[in-house]
């Protein structure tokens, strides 16, 4: 058994090596960061879409069933003009029936993949979502849903980021 303890230069050596290896990874990470086409702007989660409010977009019932429903990004809660995506958090609330949401740009095909899929019995369920935008002309992003037995669905979106 080795009794010795380290001795200080052996440890100040080891020390100086880790800051220097740690310093050298710094601009790594920082490029690494930098290299998409876009740059995420985080903001403090804000409520633009609330089927249950009517002070809110959408606030007028819940979501008609097998339609592209059309939604506003750009100008609230912080969302600049020229974002080009938004991070979101979808909400749906009260389902009437087990069933599926899905957030897309407005003007394109709508996509066969779910933001959140919910079951008869849930209350209330919620899932994180980066969507792209659309043109302004027609809202930015829309939601389609399908719930069984001609179901419905409420649905709350909140703003936590965009891309630009």
């Amino acid at each position: 058994m080795n009794t010795r303890a380290a001795s200080p230069t052996r440890f100040a050596g080891t020390a100086l090596m880790l800051l220097l290896l740690g310093l050298a990874l710094i601009p790594m990470q920082a490029d690494a960061q930098a290299q998409g086409p876009y740059y995420y702007y985080p903001l403090t989660p804000c409520r633009f879409v609330d089927t249950r409010d009517a002070t809110l977009q959408g606030g007028s019932g819940p979501l008609p069933r097998f339609v592209n429903v059309p939604f506003t990004a750009k100008g609230h809660c912080g969302i600049p003009f020229d974002a080009k995506a938004v991070s979101i958090n979808v909400t749906v609330v009260s389902p009437t029936g087990a069933g599926f949401l899905t957030m897309f740009p407005t003007g394109v095909a709508r996509p066969w993949i779910s933001v959140v899929d919910w079951a008869s019995t849930d209350n209330a369920l919620a899932n994180g979502a980066i969507v792209p935008l659309g043109s302004m002309t027609s809202g930015e992003l829309s939601a389609y849903h399908e719930t069984d037995g001609g179901g419905t669905v409420h649905l709350i979106l909140d703003a936590t980021g965009y891309f630009k």
